[in-house]
């Protein structure tokens, strides 16, 4: 009943809604009763407190902003302590670091102290760890020159998580200047809790700055097929240490002759061994030789040094240094060579004093014939004495522009020459004195240039010119003067005891040692003395600041006065040291006049020529009276 009686409603409503009278009767609705309302038509001046405004949306955000944060906060906290504390986390070989604390360059042969930091930043500890390290070749323990040491191993036991191990070393190494080398180092380890064996390896480049010795060679640059050459190789030490087992080996190259070599090598006709090499010491090897080649060919001379082989004593194993030098071959339409005194003049050295034979040997190397040869040899340089020159075979000396002229006129060979025909002509000459009006000569030379000159008759059929020139010059080594005295009465000391000696008594004496250096700088200067059996060393010297070194065990004294400059004696005082001996004669020596030193040398080095300067005074004795003013005949005997 109650859904038909919906239904008719509901169709009454369709009704009502679609007719065009508009809602049916019989419905009636009460009227709304009126309200009379104050409506203000303005804002006023009543404004409501805005605190107790409700602030509803920007306290929500707020609210929003400061939870996100804090979740964050503690999301941030709980990753680390899950990152820290992790008991799952897996162990791994990058959390495993290496530092080595080393100059990345190094001076070949100079000590230096190693530190490799390893550091275990796993959340395991490793254990069982051993630290290999291996060196380049070349290198040696600390400062010890004679020790290889190419591996080393160091056994760590447990790293801890977040701890670190350390392993020291000292080394020094060896090898060529400007070359890299590298060094190695591998840890083995096992991880906490696993058996398994793990490795890390890690590499480190060290450069070497320079080398513990340098070598040289001097020869010509340019040399005729078959012309005889001398080759100068020369080693110097650069090490603070001496050096061991050192093998200097040259490579010659095809066409390369050799004839002879000072001092003879040790294996072969290329190779030399050094059994030392002191701090400083120069050693030079002189070789002889001829070679031949092509007509503008080069030619290169290799030469290595370093340290011998562990695997064969021929070959150098760690190289310390090398060079290569390029000789390039020439023919000249005439061939020209300066001998002096039979040795060829590329690096001609003479003295002051003596007398100096040049030999110039020429030869036609044109196919055809040269006539009218006619040889020139200028000479000039601060060391000439012109008044000297002295031409033979028919030479004319022209003293205006200081030229030796040789032609036909005076030696009719030079008239025609003959394809590969040739000869010599000869001269003599001398250097000025060392100390001339008070003053020394400096750094002194004589150069000789040579000019061959001819006329060939060419493809036209006119006479053509040909001419070759060459120069060469000659350095003079410095005059070096030493000398030895003995006195009693002269000198910085007060000398004691009977004069003349008596037999088992004893007497001091002042001995002097005494340098001249005229013309070049020395260097490396030292002066040795043997004091015999009877003579014993009192110990005082002046100047008392020289470095002077008395040997107990071969009673030697050592003076090393070091560099002496050019002019010393001349243009200003010599170089000198006195020191005090005593004597103590035996029966023996009655009458006699006794030794108080015995072959008293001096060594040095000429800085502008390179050759070695040696001095040897053989005998100072009691003899007295030649240099002590004071002294009368027969001090110097010994009497009972």
């Amino acid at each position: 009943m109650e859904s038909d009686l919906e239904a008719s409603r509901i169709e009454k409503t369709k009704r009502d809604l679609y007719s065009a009278q508009g809602v049916s009767g019989g419905e009636k609705f009460s009227r709304l009763s009126p309200n009379d309302l104050n409506i203000k038509h303005d804002w006023g001046d009543d404004v409501r407190d805005r605190s107790i405004i409700p602030r509803s949306r920007g306290v929500q955000a707020l609210k929003w902003v400061v939870g996100i944060a804090v979740l964050v906060m503690i999301s941030s906290l709980g990753y680390l302590l899950y990152s820290l504390y992790d008991p799952f986390a897996k162990p791994s070989d990058k959390n495993i670091t290496f530092a080595l604390d080393l100059p990345v360059a190094l001076s070949s042969g100079a000590s230096a102290e190693m530190h490799v930091t390893v550091k275990n930043d796993n959340k395991t500890a490793l254990d069982y760890a051993t630290l290999s390290v291996f060196y380049p070749q070349g290198t040696k323990y600390g400062d010890d020159s004679d020790r290889d040491f190419l591996k080393d191993q160091k056994q760590f036991g447990m790293i801890a998580p977040g701890s670190s191990a350390q392993y020291d070393s000292k080394i020094s190494v060896f090898g060529e200047e400007n070359t890299d080398k590298e060094i190695r180092v591998v840890l083995e380890y096992r991880f906490e809790g696993i058996s398994s064996i793990f490795t890390k390896e890690e590499k480190w480049p060290v450069r070497l700055l320079s080398s513990p010795i340098n070598v040289t060679v001097k020869t010509l640059k340019e040399l005729n097929p078959g012309q005889p050459v001398e080759i100068e190789i020369s080693a110097v030490s650069n090490s603070l240490s001496t050096l061991h087992n050192i093998l200097l080996k040259a490579e010659y190259p095809q066409g390369f002759i050799f004839e002879d070599a000072d001092p003879k090598p040790t294996y072969g006709n290329n190779t030399w061994k050094f059994s030392e090499i002191d701090p400083s010491e120069k050693v030079t090897i002189r070789l002889r030789g001829s070679i031949g080649g092509e007509n503008t060919s080069e030619k290169a001379f290799h030469t290595t040094i370093g340290e011998v082989s562990t695997h064969e004593e021929r070959e150098v194993g760690t190289v310390f240094a090398s060079t290569l030098d390029i000789v390039t071959i020439k023919s000249p339409f005439v061939g020209i060579d300066l001998f002096l005194d039979g040795s060829p003049a590329g690096n001609a050295v003479s003295a002051f004093g003596r007398i100096v034979q040049g030999d110039v040997r020429w030869v036609n190397n044109l196919p055809t014939q040269i006539a009218n040869v006619q040889i020139e040899v200028r000479l000039s340089g601060s060391g000439l004495e012109r008044v000297s020159v002295t031409p033979a075979n028919g030479g004319f000396y022209r003293s205006l522009d200081d030229t030796i002229v040789w032609d036909q006129r005076g030696n009719d060979s030079l008239a025609l020459v003959e394809s590969k025909g040739g000869g010599s002509v000869k001269f003599n000459f001398s250097p000025l004195p060392s100390v001339a009006r008070g003053k020394g000569l400096r750094n002194p030379t004589i150069t000789a240039e040579i000019t061959v000159r001819g006329k060939r008759t060419g493809d036209s059929g006119v006479p053509e010119e040909v001419k070759s020139v060459i120069t060469r010059t000659v350095k003079i080594t410095s005059d070096v003067r030493f000398d030895a005295r003995s006195y009693f009465y002269n000198g910085p000391f007060v000398n004691t005891g009977p004069l003349p000696p008596k037999v088992e008594q004893e007497t001091s004496y002042t001995l002097l040692w005494s340098i001249v250096n005229t013309s070049n700088d020395l260097s490396d200067v030292e002066v040795r003395g043997v004091l015999p059996l009877y003579v014993k060393w009192a110990g005082s010297i002046s100047p008392n600041t020289d470095n002077v070194i008395y040997d107990k065990n071969t009673n030697q004294v050592i003076w090393k006065p070091g560099s002496i400059p050019a002019g010393t004696g001349v243009s200003s005082q010599a170089r000198q040291l006195y020191f005090q001996v005593l004597l103590t004669p035996s029966l023996s020596q009655v009458s006699g006049s006794p030794l108080l030193v015995v072959d008293s040398t001096l060594s040095g080095t000429d800085m502008f020529t390179g050759e070695s300067v040696g001095r040897v005074v053989n005998m100072v004795d009691t003899a007295i009276t030649k240099n002590d003013p004071k002294a009368i005949r027969g001090d110097e005997q010994v009497v009972r």
